[in-house]
Order: C-alpha cells, then sequence, then structure tokens
C-alpha cells in the first residue's frame, strides 16, 4: 500500500509473519542452465549452499596476488601440472566454487571426461582474500567436504596464509596452521 505525502510517495510497510520463499538450486541445474544460455558461462556468480550468490570484481590486490601465486606454482611445478586460475570445482550437490588457484595434473581424468575436476583430485585449493567475507569462510567447509587434500587460505591483509590439511567429510579438517609471510610455504 502507498500514498502521497507532499508529492513524495512513502512506502506503507506490511508485516509479514514468515521470510520470503527462495529456489535452491543443484550443480546439475546451474549447469543445465549454463548451457541453455540463461546464465553466461563468465557471468559472476558462484553457486554456494544452493544459492547463486553474485561475486563482486576484484580489485588490484586480488587480482596481483592471484597472477603472483599462478607465476610461482606454475614454475614450481613445471609441466606435468596445471594451475587453474578461477575455474569451477566439479563434483558437489550443492555448491560451484570457483577456487582462485587450484593445482592438478596437467592431463587429469577430468580432461578425458570432459568435466572439471573433484576437489579430491587435486594437489591444493587456494582463495585469496582481501576482505573478511563470509563466502570465503564458507568454502573452508565446502573445501573440506569435497575432499581437497590441502586449502589454503590467503589473507593478503593480515599478510599469512592459513594451511588446512586432512579433510573430513563433515567439513572440518585436522590440522590448520596460519604462517606468518616470511615463513616457508610446502608445497603438495
Amino acid at each position: 500500500m502507498a500514498q502521497w505525502e507532499r508529492g513524495n510517495l512513502v512506502a506503507m510497510a506490511v508485516d509479514s509473519p514468515t521470510a520470503p520463499e527462495t529456489r535452491r538450486f543443484t550443480a546439475d541445474e546451474v549447469w543445465r542452465m549454463v548451457g541453455a544460455g540463461i546464465i553466461h558461462e563468465d557471468e559472476p556468480v558462484e553457486l554456494i549452499d544452493g544459492q547463486l550468490i553474485i561475486v563482486s570484481p576484484q580489485g588490484w590486490s586480488h587480482a596481483s596476488s592471484i597472477g603472483h601465486f599462478n607465476r610461482i606454482l606454475s614454475l614450481a611445478y613445471g609441466e606435468h601440472y596445471t594451475v587453474r586460475v578461477q575455474a569451477p570445482l566439479g563434483g558437489l550437490q550443492d555448491h560451484i566454487p570457483e577456487p582462485d588457484i587450484a593445482v592438478g595434473l596437467t592431463d587429469g581424468p577430468w580432461d578425458v571426461d570432459r568435466r572439471h575436476p573433484r576437489g579430491d583430485e587435486l594437489l591444493v585449493v587456494a582463495e585469496v582474500v582481501v576482505a573478511t567475507h563470509w563466502v570465503a569462510r564458507r568454502k573452508i567447509a565446502i573445501y573440506a567436504e569435497a575432499g581437497a587434500p590441502i586449502y589454503w587460505l590467503v589473507d593478503v591483509p593480515r599478510r599469512q596464509v592459513t594451511v588446512h590439511e586432512g579433510p573430513r567429510p563433515d567439513g572440518t579438517w585436522e590440522r590448520v596452521t596460519t604462517l606468518p609471510e616470511t615463513a616457508n610455504l610446502t608445497l603438495p
């Protein structure tokens, strides 16, 4: 209901006893929407907990950090491994996360099957954060559920990397270690 008051539209709030209903999606449904052109494959969204989340554009420090890690890891691992930059992780029912960095074999089984690799098929996945955000915190559990053997959370403002090792199906990790930027990061 609305009314005019001195030339301005004033909305009258109507109390609602329940939150609005939302439609959750599975990864398969989202991939079908991409195939049908409903969602463009370069659209800045990720499926997290069955919800399409719009991701913000990258600032300079985020993009620069990803580029830096890409160069270092590509040189360290060589030609038998591929550093995937912001590419989807497959094999999950209600999630399609796109880790900032993931390292896997150059000719993995996903290439033969023409699919995205699962977390347990990669050596390491990493997210670079420049601000604390609930999606980054939620992905800690998602990557454990996906079986990623190692997950790095690169915190640019704090100048540290939190290393998560030993994924558990319940979304927790056996070991979590925070390293300052001066520490050596062991490559899996």
